[in-house]
């Protein structure tokens, strides 16, 4: 199956909890499927080692020494345990967590970075903070996932609005529904503009009123531009099409994936004239707050950027 580009790099971010281990052994079958290098990166909190070298009256620099030898010893026993490929390359550096990874997305440039939908709070719903503001600032595409899946996906659900990108999130929505063998849900939902109130004065609202025969051909419209986007894939990968009228997009896409047990969900994500990092949407704010599966965040390429 064509696909817009092969990952050449994967960088996955571990700090030792539950779904970081997942995060882990889901990297290494991604990169081991894919032919790519493995970066396994982790960031000891620089605040932490400061606590640390206070409370035994050392200096920060021993500290930091030690803590790093201790990061490296455990990240060797769980590559050895997640069967990372032999070319894998462990990274340990002392940072503030984020800042720490965000710097080596940009030293690395890597395709994907995969890291636990949340850390040491173990939230069963919504994302933890860091995975949080990776998903929004990370150049490359955002694999967020729960803790115990690290093995292969069943039912993709990739979300599309039928901007320019949206081609791009079904693309790659398809390159992980082909590599598992996976079902790929082609959905997009919305809301017509033209509802309202029998009590409102709608001279009152920059509101547009549709017929019923305007509301059928905008329906109609819908589904051609849906089969158009998942034609191309149709010999390749078993797929569907799915339009849902919802009141609001981002309940609307979680409540469709808890119905279809959908495992992960793919997004889009741009980045914002003239400001340096991505920032999501509030479709994808509102899933990283409430979903409960794992979540694919695609980021444009540069040539993509508008």
């Amino acid at each position: 199956m064509p696909l817009i580009h092969e990952l050449n790099d994967v960088l996955v971010a571990v700090d030792f909890s539950r779904h970081s281990r997942t995060a882990l052994f889901q990297a290494c079958r991604i990169a081991l499927r894919h032919h790519a290098k493995l970066h396994v990166l982790h960031v000891v909190d620089a605040m932490a080692v400061q606590t640390l070298a206070d409370m035994r009256h050392i200096p920060y620099e021993k500290q930091a020494a030690l803590s790093e030898d201790g990061a490296r010893t455990a990240l060797t026993a769980w590559m050895k345990e997640a069967g990372t490929p032999c070319e894998s390359r462990m990274i340990t550096v002392v940072d503030v967590p984020v800042e720490g990874i965000l710097a080596q997305v940009e030293k690395i440039q890597p395709g994907l970075l995969v890291v636990g939908m949340a850390g040491a709070g173990e939230t069963t719903c919504g994302s933890g903070t860091i995975a949080a503001k990776l998903a929004r600032k990370a150049s490359c595409m955002v694999l967020l996932l729960r803790a115990g899946h690290e093995g292969k996906f069943r039912h993709i659900v990739a979300c599309v609005d039928f901007s320019y990108f949206s081609e791009r999130i079904v693309e790659e929505a398809a390159r992980f529904a082909w590599r598992d063998e996976a079902h790929l849900e082609l959905l997009h939902v919305w809301r017509e503009p033209w509802v309202v109130s029998p009590s409102t004065d709608v001279s009152e609202y920059p509101v547009i009123i549709f017929t019923e025969d305007e509301k059928r051909k905008h329906q109609e419209n819908l589904k051609i531009r849906l089969h158009a986007l998942v034609e191309p894939l149709v010999e390749h990968i078993d797929t569907s099409e799915v339009l849902k009228e919802v009141i609001n997009y981002g309940p609307g896409i979680v409540d469709h994936v808890s119905k279809t047990d959908a495992d992960l969900v793919v997004i889009g994500n741009k980045r914002a004239s003239g400001i340096k990092h991505f920032f999501l949407g509030s479709t994808a704010e509102k899933l990283l707050n409430i979903i409960s599966c794992s979540l694919l965040i695609v980021k444009p390429a540069p040539e993509e950027e508008v």
